[in-house]
């Protein structure tokens, strides 16, 4: 057909099957008034869709990365069982705790010693212990353990008084190197306690780091 000839050799190879297609809807061997238009409405949604399908392949082989946090590759990988370290919120009041950690005198936090030892205790009304008291409420701010060849302290909050079998609430691992400030100690314990679990659900307790001057928070057992 000559006509048809003619007007198929405009379009280019990959549009081909596309023009032979439509061409049956001409029964002189020319495409309608409106037949390319169609033919470029196909070929634009084909186009989309393809570019659609890479751009959703990228995003989704992008680390997720945000403040505070490491990318997938960095986390540390846990038992598919649930790991239980803390007590549960219905053992103490969250909001008493916050209080608690913002009511310690970060230059108590300054210098931590590798010794195991209570650093700091209140009661539910903020007041600091006495030498030797133990307390029968609130929270106490407690140097468990040096860990991993005495890199890191485990710092962990426990609660004053209670006869269950998990007392603490919240811990970190923060370096003996004394990179850290005391203000820095207790921006990570505010974010362990912001932050209780992985995205497992499984409770964690956090190695603090300070690359290039950020704090950065990487969930490890203690």
């Amino acid at each position: 057909m000559k006509g048809s000839a003619s007007w198929r050799t405009a379009f280019s190879p990959c549009c081909l099957k596309e023009c032979e297609f439509y061409q049956v809807f001409s029964s002189a061997g020319r495409p309608p008034i409106n037949l390319f238009a169609i033919v470029l409405v196909h070929m634009l949604f084909k186009y989309l869709f393809v570019a659609a399908s890479f751009t959703s392949f990228l995003v989704s082989a992008l680390p997720l990365q945000g403040e505070g946090e490491h990318s997938k590759s960095n986390l540390h990988v846990l038992s598919s069982r649930a790991v239980t370290l803390f007590a549960s919120h219905e053992d103490y009041n969250p909001k008493a705790l916050l209080a608690f950690v913002d009511a310690i005198d970060s230059n108590k936090l300054d210098v931590l010693r590798e010794k195991v030892e209570t650093i700091v205790s209140m009661d539910k009304k903020l007041n600091l212990a006495k030498k030797g008291e133990r307390q029968k409420s609130g929270f106490r701010l407690v140097m468990q353990e040096m860990v991993q060849d005495r890199k890191y302290h485990n710092l962990q909050i426990l609660i004053n008084g209670s006869r269950k079998e998990k007392t603490a609430v919240a811990g970190i691992l923060a370096p003996s190197d004394g990179t850290l400030s005391g203000n820095e100690v207790k921006a990570a314990l505010l974010y362990s306690i912001s932050n209780p679990k992985d995205h497992q659900g499984n409770d964690v307790m956090y190695i603090v780091t300070r690359p290039n001057g950020f704090l950065v928070y990487t969930p490890s057992r203690p």
